[in-house]
């Protein structure tokens, strides 16, 4: 889920794979946060910075999140 964002993104959640894997589309090139959720620990805010694409506009960033 995104808590905060450059535009009003809906509210959306994902499911892992098996691996943990997960991922959202970014509507545009910005700063969020997202927020991280499992069944054994607290809700994690994660800040994600997703570059712009340049001359195709793509958005898109990855990021290593890690529960312990």
């Amino acid at each position: 889920m995104f808590t905060t964002s450059p535009v009003p993104v809906p509210d959306i959640a994902a499911l892992t794979d098996a691996a943990g894997r997960f991922s959202l589309d970014a509507p545009v090139a910005g700063d969020y946060e997202l927020l991280v959720v499992d069944d054994v620990h607290a809700p994690l805010p994660v800040q994600v910075t997703v570059p712009g694409g340049g001359a195709t506009d793509a958005a898109f960033a990855d990021v290593d999140v890690v529960l312990r």
